[in-house]
């Protein structure tokens, strides 16, 4: 599988806590797009000795296999394996960028927040904005993107999430757990994934999550911004911000040590 060599941004593809189904051990079956099924199938087998997450395109794979025995044409085949292969490479990228710039950290509380606010900032390692920008606090930048968020959804006929705190401390918790471990992926170094997440924290209700992460140092929202088109333009991640059952939201973003921003969104039910 060719990958890219270089994205401005990039994201990790969306996923649903209700399964562990992976790629079958005897690798794809006979059918439509073998060729490019098998190429996937051996990229994951790859990936995964890397270290990159890949549950859920081995779900999405798995699902794919299952189509193909249930007689799916070649066209609705590679419909599919299209939106995996985009979405995985988008993942190898996001996980090559978090290793190429690994954090050093300096705690700071931007102006304006609260003690009890749990918005903390990062200080970052370069902050060269053009004169009278001013770098947008995590508070800031996780209340623009919640907005954002629900002006997708007026647009779609949809009813607005309201912000769970709880939700928005778990998800704040995973952004700065990315950085610090230095991993990208919903399943956490200790295995934890959301669902284990939001239940360890006292969360009973389903959990879906997004994830992303920007590598530049841009001043107001302008990295939210970034982060919210390609969400949008990614199918996996925009149908969790569009689902019709969607009534809670919490959102963590933290920014690393060059100003680039960890973002984790969580959605229940």
């Amino acid at each position: 599988m060719k990958m890219k060599s270089a994205l401005k941004f990039f994201v990790i593809t969306a996923i649903l806590f209700n399964a562990t189904t992976v790629v079958a051990e005897d690798g794809v079956a006979p059918g439509p797009a073998f060729a490019k099924r098998k190429q996937v199938f051996d990229y994951l087998v790859k990936a995964k000795k890397l270290g990159v997450g890949t549950t859920p395109y081995e779900k999405a794979l798995a699902d794919i296999e299952s189509d193909v025995k249930a007689g799916k044409t070649e066209e609705e085949i590679n419909k599919r394996l299209t939106s995996l292969t985009v979405s995985l490479g988008q993942q190898v990228k996001s996980f090559k960028a978090m290793k190429a710039a690994p954090p050093a950290y300096q705690s700071v509380r931007p102006s304006g927040s609260s003690d009890g606010g749990g918005h903390g900032g990062m200080s970052p390692m370069n902050n060269n904005f053009a004169s009278g920008a001013r770098r947008a606090n995590t508070g800031e930048l996780e209340a623009y993107m919640v907005t954002l968020v629900n002006k997708h959804r007026k647009e779609a006929g949809l009813g607005s999430l309201h912000e769970d705190s709880t939700l928005s401390s778990i998800a704040r918790g995973h952004a700065m757990d990315m950085i610090k471990r230095k991993f990208f992926d919903h399943v956490n170094p200790s295995g934890e994934d959301p669902r284990a997440r939001a239940a360890a924290a006292g969360y009973k209700g389903w959990v879906r999550e997004n994830i992303a992460y920007t590598i530049f140092n841009l001043p107001g929202n302008v990295l939210v911004d970034m982060a919210d088109k390609d969400l949008m333009n990614s199918p996996g991640h925009k149908k969790n911000i569009l689902d019709d059952t969607g009534q809670s939201i919490g959102i963590g973003i933290v920014y690393d040590s060059k100003g680039g921003i960890s973002v984790c969104q969580l959605f229940s039910p």
